[in-house]
């Protein structure tokens, strides 16, 4: 298989993936605030988000409302 083949088999693996929505994580030591799965990005607050992707990274988010 030719390199350029695999890279972009692998760039639309990746892409796809991103579309997959990942929990978002919490920031220890800080009540609801939380950040993506993926970058590491703050994401903000349960109270206040409304991110359905990650605005570093562009990973899917799931967001579960309180």
């Amino acid at each position: 298989i030719a390199d350029s083949h695999v890279v972009a088999y692998t760039t639309a693996v990746d892409a796809l993936k991103k579309q997959i929505p990942q929990k978002i994580l919490p920031i220890s030591g800080h009540s609801f605030a939380y950040r993506c799965p993926v970058c590491g990005q703050y994401i903000g607050t349960l109270l206040n988000t409304t991110h359905t992707y990650c605005m570093s990274c562009g990973q899917a988010l799931e967001v579960e409302r309180l």
